[in-house]
């Protein structure tokens, strides 16, 4: 086979080279400026096994695997380790629910949220023969306020300090979910 006339092998290789060295800077300027393709396997901290995140966390592994992606769970105590285990720097977890009003200003340049998910009303239950019009009038109680760890004990925590619940003759358990909801039925609490 012959070159046409009026290209000689030397000037040939130069456009194969030109070419090739483009290619070459086309493909790192992609590879550069590209996102990177989503992870196929993603960690989430989930709450307790029994607690509606965890639950969450079930339906959200179910729907994810329909797309390839491979979502492992870490079960924790709540919320509040959720947000440990999200600040922790050893990132050993990769998403998380968290409770809103746990974060603090200085988690923005760390964490990034993702979207609000659903609303988490705060219930009150009591069990006895008066009623009860202010939180303050539970002195004296037996009060669950949620498990070490959890969004809930904050919450309830930070509620019981600011009516005077935390001090005897009050009594706070740290119970949450089910046990807590159990505890009440059987008078416990």
């Amino acid at each position: 086979s012959r070159l046409p006339e009026n290209i000689e092998g030397r000037a040939l290789a130069w456009y194969v080279i030109g070419i090739i060295v483009l290619l070459a800077l086309l493909g790192w300027a992609l590879a550069r400026l590209a996102p990177p393709p989503p992870p196929k396997r993603v960690i989430m901290t989930t709450g307790a096994e029994d607690g509606a995140y965890h639950g969450y966390a079930l339906r959200y592994r179910e729907v994810l695997a329909q797309h390839g992606v491979d979502l492992v769970l870490r079960p924790s105590s709540g919320a509040a380790q959720n947000l440990e285990r999200l600040r922790s720097a050893d990132g050993s977890v990769d998403v998380g629910l968290v409770q809103g009003g746990l974060v603090q200003e200085s988690d923005e340049e760390r964490l990034v949220s993702l979207g609000s998910l659903f609303y988490e009303p705060i219930w009150l239950f009591y069990c006895g023969k008066v009623t009860i019009d202010h939180i303050s009038a539970l002195r004296g109680q037996r009060l669950a306020i949620g498990r070490p760890g959890s969004g809930t004990h904050a919450l309830g925590m930070s509620v019981a300090r600011d009516n005077g619940l935390t001090a005897p003759p009050s009594t706070l358990f740290e119970l949450g979910g089910l046990a807590a909801g159990e505890a009440l039925i059987d008078g416990e609490s």
